[in-house]
């Protein structure tokens, strides 16, 4: 039997295929669908969390630097601290 593989064009000939097969083989292409989606949503996850953590550290360091650093505080106006803002 000579079989030949033909690129999938859309996702129709996909479900045609998986409904051409028999329902146990069926099932397992949809175990193995879920299998992969779950996988990929944690790769996603991780993706996710990592960033999170990278932009975390970076503030924290940043947040860290800016209170060592004090060479900005001269252009703090000290009379702004405690004062209200009235929209009268």
């Amino acid at each position: 039997m000579n079989m030949q593989t033909q690129p999938i064009q859309n996702i129709n000939q996909v479900i045609g295929y998986i409904q051409s097969l028999p329902i146990n083989r069926q099932q397992k292409m949809i175990d193995w669908i879920n299998v992969f989606q779950s996988e990929i949503e944690k790769d996603e996850m991780n993706a996710n969390q990592n960033f999170f953590e990278l932009w975390q550290n970076w503030h924290d360091k940043s947040e860290m630097f800016l209170d060592d650093d004090n060479s900005w505080a001269d252009t703090k106006d000290r009379n702004d601290i405690g004062r209200e803002v009235s929209f009268e």
